[in-house]
């Protein structure tokens, strides 16, 4: 291990990157209170495909973030 090695973060996997993305953007505004949102729109944003945007999804509707 190389000393730029020590302290990184530990790679992320795709649900959680999307996960993370999402309530960033509903935070910020750029995803509105009752907006409708599709799961291949968000996979295109995001650089994913529709599984782990679908799993995030399900994460944050579970934690009532989204609905």
């Amino acid at each position: 291990m190389t000393s730029s090695d020590m302290g990184a973060a530990p790679p992320v996997s795709r649900t959680e990157y999307v996960a993370e993305r999402l309530k960033q953007d509903v935070a910020s505004g750029a995803i509105k209170p009752g907006e409708l949102i599709k799961q291949t729109v968000l996979a295109k944003r995001y650089g994913v495909s529709a599984t782990p945007v679908r799993e995030a999804m399900r994460l944050l509707a579970a934690d009532g973030v989204l609905s």
